[in-house]
């Protein structure tokens, strides 16, 4: 299964954001990486079909987009406040077809909260529900835009696991670099619009420190790039919280300044 961007330019009004884009993203999750400004935001739209590319084709195995393809989880919320969270799930899945939604609801350990107003959970909360309504009808793509943004450490963590278990092609951006340690196949760099890199995680090269503590203690471990989800995993399995991670060469390529 290949999602193929071809020659795409995409803009608001008189500004071009992103200017004839390429690339072919394949079965697994890609990290799409780049600062703020960077069209990461606007690349999503635009496969997602809710931006209108100003020239170029998105293509899913040399065919258009069609509906429930695309599971698609925004800045903007669409879920309702007011209705409660079973209440949009039985929306949602009428609006796509699918019989229930309780098998993923299941999936996301989110039974506990199905009888309360969207209006009343948490940003943590709040963000599974938009994951399962985006799993409803087991899409082939989906787009996840900076979906740890705003979250605490253990909702951040909960988020990034529903991801790495989710099939087909999996397209989630950032602008924290340590995220693509934990939920990257491959890794795509944007600057102002423009990829800079694209590639497997492995292909990045470069030293990687480790940063993480325990009460007063705090450790430094610089490790292989492919030794890093393994070291993140111990760590947290000795009880410390891991602060950052940092790769050169991921700041090389975002032009970031080294300590």
């Amino acid at each position: 299964m290949e999602l193929m961007v071809k020659d795409l330019v995409v803009g608001y009004r008189d500004s071009v954001v992103i200017d004839g884009f390429n690339v072919v993203f394949s079965e697994g999750r890609t990290v799409v990486l780049g600062p703020n400004g960077s069209g990461k935001t606007t690349l999503l739209r635009a496969i997602a079909g809710v931006l209108r590319p100003l020239r170029g084709s998105i293509t899913l195995d040399g065919k258009p987009l069609g509906k429930g393809d695309v599971g698609y989880v925004s800045h903007a919320s669409g879920l309702d406040p007011s209705m409660s969270v079973r209440e949009n799930l039985e929306f949602y899945a009428e609006v796509k077809g699918v019989e229930d939604f309780r098998d993923v609801a299941d999936k996301l350990g989110i039974d506990d909260l199905l009888n309360i107003k969207v209006g009343k959970l948490s940003n943590g909360q709040r963000r599974l529900v938009e994951i399962a309504v985006a799993m409803l009808g087991k899409p082939r793509v989906y787009l996840l835009d900076e979906p740890t943004d705003g979250l605490d450490v253990f909702f951040a963590r909960r988020v990034r696991e529903t991801v790495k278990s989710l099939g087909g092609i999996v397209i989630y951006t950032s602008h924290v670099p340590s995220e693509v340690f934990e939920v990257a196949d491959s890794i795509l760099v944007l600057k102002s619009g423009r990829m800079v890199f694209y590639g497997d995680i492995a292909e990045v090269g470069g030293a990687v420190k480790v940063v993480a503590r325990r009460e007063r203690e705090t450790l430094i471990i610089e490790a292989n790039i492919d030794e890093v989800p393994r070291t993140i995993e111990d760590l947290r399995h000795r009880g410390y919280e891991v602060l950052e991670v940092r790769s050169t060469a991921i700041e090389d390529l975002l032009g970031e300044d080294h300590d």
